[in-house]
């Protein structure tokens, strides 16, 4: 079984025989629906932030009336030790109950840094990639000053010299996530 928001999203895995049911984390009436008869349920974060812990409650309790046997999470890694700010919210959620259910899976692969993935990249592409590792203050600054510059519409260019270029006209930004999506 499916569950999301916009049922539309998920018409290839019902085309597959998938049960596909509309649920919303801020609609609990929709959760108790959708897990009627559910014996497992994995969750996926919410992804507004500030949003997550009132969203993982609605999706908890209507589980827990529902009469699910197991649910699990995708959390954050270490969210219980994180200094993460984002961290928080998967810290909420993670403390749910007691007993085995309430285990806390830490799940990766082996770690790798930013310039060892450049570098991977740059071996099997065969192409240069470059990665420059700043302090976290030269980091926030940098994002800070794009993110400041971006909302005055410093990055905003008017013009076709696109369009001349390309040989046709930009792809909207509609266009771009209707492509995503």
């Amino acid at each position: 079984m499916a569950l999301g928001r916009e049922t539309a999203r998920l018409a290839d895995l019902a085309g597959r025989g998938v049960t596909v049911r509309q649920a919303d984390y801020d609609d609990p009436e929709s959760l108790r629906v959708a897990f009627a008869g559910a014996e497992k349920l994995m969750f996926v974060s919410g992804s507004e932030v500030g949003r997550r812990v009132a969203q993982h409650r609605n999706v908890v309790a209507a589980a827990t009336e529902a009469g699910v046997g197991l649910v699990v999470y995708t959390s954050i890694p270490k969210a219980d030790t994180s200094s993460l700010i984002l961290a928080t919210e998967h810290r909420a959620t993670e403390q749910t109950d007691e007993g085995h259910t309430n285990r806390v899976y830490e799940l990766g692969g082996p770690a790798f840094t930013l310039g060892e993935l450049a570098a991977e990249v740059s071996r099997q592409s065969g192409r240069e990639v470059g990665y420059l590792d700043l302090p976290v203050e030269r980091y926030v600054e940098v994002l800070v000053d794009a993110d400041r510059g971006a909302a005055e519409g410093e990055l905003y260019v008017e013009g076709d010299d696109l369009a001349t270029l390309i040989g046709r006209p930009p792809v909207t930004l509609a266009e771009a996530i209707r492509t995503a999506l």
